[in-house]
């Protein structure tokens, strides 16, 4: 993935397809020996097949300290115990704060070596022939190799130059696609304002995101289960609570419009309140509400004394920390640092996953009933940012907990509604 001042993630250096004698590094002292051996390989590269649990930071950098290694074969398994599951930053988005307490910052690296996840019979098949090499010599026959073709530019190409690249006859021929384009938003009331100053006819909006997509290591394994999808359901869920109730709740007669967009925005509206990682709590029972520095008292309260009592035993508290977590809230605050963000989230500080950004981030882990009270503090909230009368929030606007299990079923699992 090429970005401004270079690339991240892993490639082949050259064109066309290379092969390597596969080698098995499945424990601390197959790592050791991989290492202790790799002098005796001469100039031949060598694939490693390594579990997912010894991917980390750590390993990547021994194996590469090598001089030897040519590419990395990932044998998928469950999430180990220990922390440093993520391969997330430790301060996504360059905060002041570590808010990924168990990032090791994979994410960052820019590998020449192709890194393949594997699972199943492959997995499997793949360790057991580094075994045998190992047992028998790289130099016996037969030898098991690993066959990569993942080319994917020159060294130390940056987004622009690959966006800018140009043929042989000097015509423009981009080498790589841009990301994004595809966030989504409506509006319960408009028509809205496109400006601070709310032309007449318009309405400033009070605005509801979250995340619709995210990111791991391996790229096409994403499924993000509470990193993207769990705010994403409870952003939906808000949605319909406050459509269900439009007739008593007279929309049309608030003093803001409410607006719903997933992912990203431009810097339009009076508040913007951001989903993030609902899936999971740090604490029982407990969300989380942090707010910008422009976030005025009155409204801080007001989102307060809605989650003070969301049913259940569940609340939203204040956050122990001044600084915003990364969220869809940035790009409205780095446009226009007076718009009034708040996020709700299901962590206080640092995030409660362990596996934040990794492939193991699955819908299994979810607990419906924190999405379903997010969904409600979302949606009784901005419905009060936008001039509607707690009492009236409080009795007139419920989550449909049906809707969210089908829902979480459809985005974090299969993306087939089932009706």
């Amino acid at each position: 993935m090429f970005h401004s001042g270079g690339d991240i993630g892993c490639r082949l250096p050259e064109r066309g397809k290379q092969a390597f004698p596969l080698l098995s590094v499945a424990s601390q002292l197959e790592l050791e020996s991989f290492a202790a051996d790799a002098a005796g390989f001469g100039k031949e590269k060598v694939a490693a097949a390594v579990p997912a649990t010894m991917f980390t930071a750590a390993v990547v950098s021994q194996l590469e300290g090598t001089g030897v290694l040519g590419g990395l074969l990932v044998v998928d398994t469950p999430p180990p115990d220990t922390a440093k599951a993520s391969a997330a930053a430790f301060s996504p988005e360059d905060r002041r704060e570590g808010w990924n307490a168990h990032g090791s910052a994979l994410l960052r690296r820019s590998l020449d070596f192709p890194v393949v996840l594997l699972s199943g019979e492959g997995g499997q098949g793949a360790l057991e022939a580094g075994v045998s090499n190992r047992a028998h010599g790289l130099g016996s026959f037969p030898r098991y190799m690993a066959e990569f073709e993942f080319y994917f530019g020159a060294a130390s190409i940056s987004s622009k130059e690959c966006l800018q690249w140009v043929d042989k006859d000097g015509a423009r021929d981009p080498q790589c696609l841009p990301m994004g384009g595809q966030s989504s938003w409506g509006v319960l009331d408009g028509p809205y304002s496109s400006s601070d100053s709310a032309p007449s006819g318009g309405k400033p909006v009070v605005l509801l995101s979250a995340a619709m997509d995210s990111v791991s290591f391996f790229h096409n394994t994403v499924p993000a289960a509470n990193g993207a999808a769990s705010g994403l359901v409870a952003l939906l869920a808000a949605a319909d609570a406050l459509a269900a109730a439009a007739d008593d709740l007279h929309l049309t007669s608030l003093a803001n419009a409410i607006g719903f967009a997933a992912f990203q925005g431009e810097a339009w509206g009076r508040a913007v309140v951001a989903l993030d990682q609902v899936g999971i709590l740090s604490s029982p029972h407990s969300l989380f509400l942090h707010a910008s520095p422009a976030a005025a008292t009155s409204s801080i309260d007001a989102l307060l004394a809605v989650g003070a009592d969301i049913g259940g035993d569940f609340s939203m508290g204040p956050s122990s920390t001044q600084e915003l977590p990364p969220t869809s809230l940035d790009s409205f605050l780095e446009n226009n640092s007076s718009v009034a963000g708040f996020v709700i989230s299901g962590y206080d500080h640092p995030f409660a996953d362990e596996l934040y950004r990794s492939h193991w981030d699955t819908a299994d882990r979810l607990d419906g009933a924190t999405i379903q009270h997010a969904a409600l503090a979302a949606a009784r909230g901005v419905y009060v940012l936008a001039g509607g009368l707690l009492s009236t929030a409080m009795a007139r606007i419920a989550a449909n907990a049906t809707l969210i299990h089908s829902l979480t079923d459809c985005i974090a699992n299969d993306m087939h509604m089932h009706t």
